[in-house]
């Protein structure tokens, strides 16, 4: 086996699907219906997690990630990954260590330049995604993972063309070094998006990337098209989204929660980053779960 253990818990309504292997590799894919399901991997070079509903929790190189439905998680710090899945979930997930991997991509040219595997990051689930993600998820039913299975991992390559740009800005005179350069900007990121309501200093950021800071902030900005600064707004304004939409709290609690002491600041880069209001927002959102609970009107019955 590629990978050499996962354990799957789950206290009810548990169901796990192990098919046939991919083309020339032994990835397990593994989805899983029910509560509280928690999933470790051990040794895996890479790994695709994408909740198809609820939402889970990944936990990867000691940071945890919170994935909803419309998104997808890729992790490719090799070692132990672990995944906690809410009551009613729907999710799969798709591992393989550095062997696994280079034989699975080794029709996807592109996704060659990262290596052992595919590159970390987060992505919004396009319509196509969706769509073959589900078809893999049937496919564990009826033997058919084969061809279904390379059309999915070619759409989580197109998901990641953004990064596979990114790496190519790398500085360095070989792949591998390219490579390296962007493990150590990406694990800033990485930072940024698990610590984004706290003050974080470019001195900080700079260690942890192992660059002095005018060094740091010039290969930040060349790979990444955007400043730390930049990246770290934008990731507070992503949360405060998140849970404008899910929790009670209100606006100027949400804004200081997440590092916002000023709330008009704060107001106006929200507007201008989701093209509107969070007092709006909130306001559709309470609607939205107002329908949905609304009573449906019965039909009169045949007299």
């Amino acid at each position: 086996m590629l990978i050499r253990s996962y354990t799957l818990l789950s206290k009810s309504h548990l169901a796990l699907c192990v098919p046939r292997s991919l083309p020339g590799a032994h990835s397990p894919l593994l989805k899983v219906t029910g509560a509280d399901a928690i999933l470790r991997i051990d040794g895996a070079s890479s790994a695709v997690w994408l909740p198809l509903r609820g939402h889970i929790r990944v936990t990867a190189a000691g940071t945890e990630t919170r994935v909803a439905r419309g998104e997808m998680l890729v992790t490719g710090a090799p070692g132990d990954a672990e995944l906690a899945a809410g009551g009613n979930s729907l999710w799969l997930a798709l591992a393989a260590d550095a062997a696994g991997w280079r034989q699975v991509l080794k029709d996807f040219p592109r996704a060659a330049a990262a290596k052992d595997g595919l590159l970390p990051g987060r992505h919004r689930v396009s319509r196509a995604l969706c769509r073959s993600a589900l078809e893999l998820v049937r496919a564990t039913a009826n033997g058919a993972l084969e061809t279904t299975a390379p059309a999915f991992i070619g759409r989580v390559v197109e998901a990641q063309a953004p990064l596979l740009d990114c790496l190519a800005r790398c500085p360095g005179r070989t792949a591998q070094q390219r490579y390296q350069v962007f493990q150590r900007l990406y694990r800033v990121r990485r930072f940024i998006a698990a610590n984004c309501d706290r003050e974080l200093d470019i001195a900080t950021l700079a260690e942890i990337a192992s660059y002095s800071p005018s060094a740091f902030i010039r290969a930040f900005r060349t790979v990444f098209t955007d400043t730390p600064h930049a990246f770290l707004v934008d990731q507070r304004l992503r949360r405060a989204h998140n849970l404008i939409n899910e929790s009670p709290l209100g606006i100027s609690e949400i804004a200081k929660a997440i590092g916002f002491e000023n709330r008009c600041t704060f107001s106006r880069l929200f507007h201008r980053r989701f093209g509107v209001s969070a007092a709006t927002l909130r306001r559709e959102r309470k609607l939205f779960v107002r329908q949905q609970h609304r009573p449906q009107p019965q039909a009169p019955s045949p007299v």
